[in-house]
């Protein structure tokens, strides 16, 4: 956690670190092929502003032909809502 605050001390941009329970995307087909070819797509590019993450993600394909679309959404969501069992 420290040293995810100090990155965003100095690059400036908020980071928002999101947990799911477990299992949640284990199952998710879609989602498991594209993790890997999002991971290459990014290799090496620094990522300094939302702009340049989005387009990095939104230009991820594969062979045989999946694609993504990405989109920033700026929403604003109450926090401390609990949830029952």
């Amino acid at each position: 956690k420290l040293e995810i605050q100090e990155l965003v001390d100095e690059i400036g941009i908020p980071i928002t670190i999101c947990h799911f329970p477990p299992g949640t995307s284990k199952w998710n087909r879609i989602e498991h092929r594209l993790f890997s070819f999002i991971s290459m797509n990014w290799r090496g590019q620094p990522l300094v502003s939302h702009e340049v993450m989005l387009n990095l993600i939104a230009n991820t394909k594969t062979k045989s032909g999946l694609t993504v679309k990405a989109e920033l959404d700026s929403s604003s969501y109450p926090t401390g809502i609990k949830v029952s069992d």
